[in-house]
């Protein structure tokens, strides 16, 4: 299953869970740089909690894009990124209009599962964020609704 930015404006918050959950599941990696640090695209062909939400062809645009926008000094400092999205949280990529602000709190919340909790965590910290969502945390106006 494959989802791009286009797709995600319509998804439902449980539709971006199943989504990312299964993509950190069946991983079962983190999706690091040489340095260290999590990236949406890792070695190995990996990608983290928000860079499965992006199709090749919009991590190719954002990375454009980026370069275009000039955005870089937004970024975490310890991740420079080298001229790319890399090292720039979800948010950042919102506020500077590059991807969909649809789902933003949950997305944040799902890149911070990847970077920052244990792969064997994993799955009860996505469980967690599922409550939330049949809690209706993330409820949010998607296109088509």
């Amino acid at each position: 299953m494959s989802m791009d930015l286009a797709q995600l404006e319509k998804s439902t918050p449980m539709e971006v869970l199943e989504h990312v959950r299964g993509h950190l599941l069946e991983q079962g990696a983190k999706s690091i740089g040489r340095m260290g640090g999590c990236l949406y695209r890792g070695n190995h062909g990996r990608s983290c909690g928000a860079g499965c939400l992006l199709s090749n062809e919009d991590y190719n645009r954002l990375n454009a894009q980026e370069i275009e926008l000039g955005v870089r000094e937004q970024r975490d400092p310890e991740n420079k990124g080298n001229g790319t999205i890399e090292g720039m949280g979800w948010n950042i990529l919102c506020s500077n209009d590059m991807v969909t602000k649809v789902h933003m709190p949950l997305i944040t919340r799902l890149q911070t599962v990847h970077d920052s909790v244990e792969v064997c965590q994993w799955p009860l910290a996505l469980s967690v964020v599922e409550a939330d969502i049949l809690n209706h945390v993330y409820d949010c106006d998607v296109e088509g609704d």
